[in-house]
């Protein structure tokens, strides 16, 4: 078993818990997260599922638009995240932007840090996305 699926409008939501727990227990500076998107092409459903399983944990979510994938890394800061994208680099034997966030760091609250996730979006793949608790094209 792998990471979990949600439907990708639930991402302003899933962020907003996952912001509320980590406060709940007083661990915003000690338990970074990650936001990592990925723009998966051309790819079979299958690959992306053996990939998916193949690099992810259990307790990651998968946030599936099309050939978008949004995934929340939970105790996964900078430099992890950077290992889970050469970890599909290595899998796909293609290089893929450095396109993510990681909470606190870009933004302690569900708006600051998906607005920067947006803002990296669109900097790195020309793609306007507005995350809010539904998300807008």
């Amino acid at each position: 078993m792998s990471a979990t699926y949600f439907p990708y409008e639930n991402l302003y939501n899933l962020v907003s818990h996952h912001i509320g727990i980590l406060s709940r227990f007083d661990l915003q500076q000690t338990s970074p997260f990650s936001l990592l998107f990925l723009r998966l092409e051309n790819r079979n459903q299958e690959e992306i599922i053996r990939s998916m399983e193949d690099i992810l944990r259990d307790s990651d979510a998968i946030l599936v638009d099309n050939e978008n994938y949004i995934l929340l890394l939970p105790s996964t800061d900078k430099e992890g995240v950077e290992t889970v994208i050469s970890s599909f680099s290595d899998y796909y034997r293609k290089i893929f932007n450095n396109t993510f966030v990681t909470f606190p760091h870009n933004g302690n609250m569900t708006r600051t840090l998906l607005n920067s996730l947006s803002k990296k979006i669109a900097s790195d793949y020309d793609k306007n996305i507005i995350f809010t608790r539904e998300i807008l094209y």
